[in-house]
């Protein structure tokens, strides 16, 4: 730990489109920072307010970190999720993830990210891999775990095709198994289809990160969960030291900081 007094609040707005939209990052800066700085990414359907302390907490640890509220996320309701929304949260992050680049004198962060939101950070981080060094997927979605039947992955894509942006009910989606239930109401048929996808690609994207010697942490709370990571990353990878998976407790607005830092000093 260093003295609180070589942390300093980071505020700044980050514009992320040409129609004047800014999103607020936030976060601790470390004065003697040595480590890649973080990037943290709320789950789909949560806020980066429940992980501030976490945050200050990594800074207090001699790492650099900032959070910020997804587009359409934050206080109040989460908009509608649609699959035209889905690849602007996409655009947004690369956008936020330059801006720390920047701060940080050209360290490309870590991205710290929650659930469904490795989505997104995996894209990223093999789309534009000179911008990430590094990634800690804390409890993202198996395949296996979340799996759902032939039957309504069908009728998921068919909905897709004739009706993407129209809200449905939760249970005509099979994307709604995988997503909290306060943010599962506003899934459309085309977002869930691509999430669908996206989750059942997530092994592969990670098997491919070795290729751009992007180092990743896989946090497990649940034991079943860890064990079919494990397997599935040994049997696709064969390079643990690439792509290291733990199990931890991880509770609401809480991460295991301790791990995470360690992990960084490896």
């Amino acid at each position: 730990m260093i003295p609180s007094s070589h942390i300093s609040i980071f505020s700044q707005n980050c514009p992320v489109d040409h129609s004047g939209t800014a999103l607020q990052i936030s976060g601790w800066k470390c004065d003697e920072a040595s480590q890649a700085p973080i990037v943290c990414l709320h789950d789909i359907g949560e806020s980066a307010a429940i992980y501030r302390g976490a945050i200050e907490l990594l800074a207090l640890n001699g790492i650099s970190a900032f959070g910020f509220d997804m587009r359409g996320h934050g206080r109040g309701r989460p908009g509608a999720i649609s699959a035209g929304s889905i690849r602007t949260l996409q655009r947004d992050l690369l956008q936020v993830v330059a801006l720390v680049k920047h701060q940080e004198s050209g360290l490309a962060p870590v991205l710290l990210v929650n659930g469904l939101s490795a989505v997104l950070a995996l894209r990223l981080a093999l789309t534009y891999p000179k911008l990430v060094s590094g990634l800690v997927l804390v409890d993202p979605p198996h395949p296996a775990a979340t799996a759902v039947s032939r039957l309504r992955r069908g009728a998921t894509r068919f909905l897709a095709e004739v009706v993407p942006d129209v809200e449905l009910p939760a249970k005509v989606l099979s994307a709604k198994r995988i997503l909290k239930p306060h943010i599962a109401a506003s899934m459309a048929p085309a977002a869930a289809r691509e999430l669908v996808d996206s989750v059942a690609s997530i092994p592969d994207q990670l098997a491919k990160l070795s290729g751009f010697s992007i180092r990743c942490l896989v946090i497990s709370s649940n034991p079943a969960t860890e064990n079919l990571w494990r397997g599935e990353l040994e049997s696709r990878t064969g390079r643990v030291d690439e792509c290291e998976v733990v199990g931890s407790p991880v509770g609401t607005g809480s991460l295991p900081v301790h791990v995470i830092s360690d992990w960084l000093r490896q």
